[in-house]
């Protein structure tokens, strides 16, 4: 039988066991992944791009990116422009899907404009990557690009870890390019407007799971020492 002392300090020993793992893991868990989810209509593309071998010119824009919450400001020295690198990113339009992994230290980033007193603010997200899926009529995806306007979208240039609000924007465009091989500046373009941004529902942290695993367990041997005493 375990006495009222032994008890204690197996409880005392296992809250702190339970606190210190509970550091540790929040520790790790500082730089999370944050996905957006966007949508968008197509307003506008390019002929060579539609029909058979490309797209079926009917079915919207739907699409995510994902990005590190603790990713630097490249331009830290500058108050009004913010430049934050993305991690990935894949849209379907049209019924094809193209996908691309970011790679550091390129244009594949997100930028946070923020005029105060200016005309507008901006959210930019552009990747020019690694962008892999179907050719379109035999036209390779070379850029994905959105962007919208507003005054006052942003207190600052700090990388938002919640969608920006679309809603009023003064100028909002998301576009595609595609090129054939050995045609150099030719392109062809579909393009649109950005209909909504939301944020992929985020999983409890395994810090919170823990920490209720913990008190259930502390909750269960209290009882147990309660019983024993009775």
């Amino acid at each position: 039988m375990i006495n009222r002392g032994a008890s204690v300090n197996i409880l005392k020993t296992v809250l702190y066991t339970l606190v210190m793992l509970c550091l540790i893991l929040a520790r790790s868990t500082q730089a999370a992944e944050i996905t957006f989810h966007f949508q968008g209509n197509v307003t506008s593309f390019d002929s060579s791009l539609i029909g058979p071998g490309g797209f079926d010119g009917i079915q919207p824009l739907t699409g995510s990116y994902t990005f590190e919450s603790t990713t630097p400001d490249v331009l830290s020295g500058d108050t009004t422009h913010g430049w934050y690198a993305l991690s990935n990113l894949t849209y379907s339009v049209g019924g094809l899907t193209f996908t691309a992994v970011a790679i550091p230290g390129t244009s594949d980033v997100i930028t946070v404009l923020n005029q105060p007193g200016a005309d507008f603010d901006r959210y930019d997200v552009a990747i020019q990557s690694n962008l892999t899926g179907s050719l379109v009529n035999g036209r390779t995806n070379t850029v994905f690009y959105f962007q919208f306007e507003r005054v006052g979208l942003f207190p600052d240039d700090t990388l938002p870890l919640t969608p920006p609000a679309v809603a009023g924007s003064s100028q909002n465009l998301w576009l595609a390019d595609f090129i054939a091989p050995g045609q150099g500046s030719t392109f062809g373009r579909i393009q649109g407007e950005i209909t909504s941004l939301t944020v992929a529902t985020v999983p409890i942290p395994g810090a919170w799971l823990l920490m209720a695993t913990g008190l259930a367990a502390l909750r269960w041997m209290k009882s147990q020492r309660i019983d024993r005493q009775d």
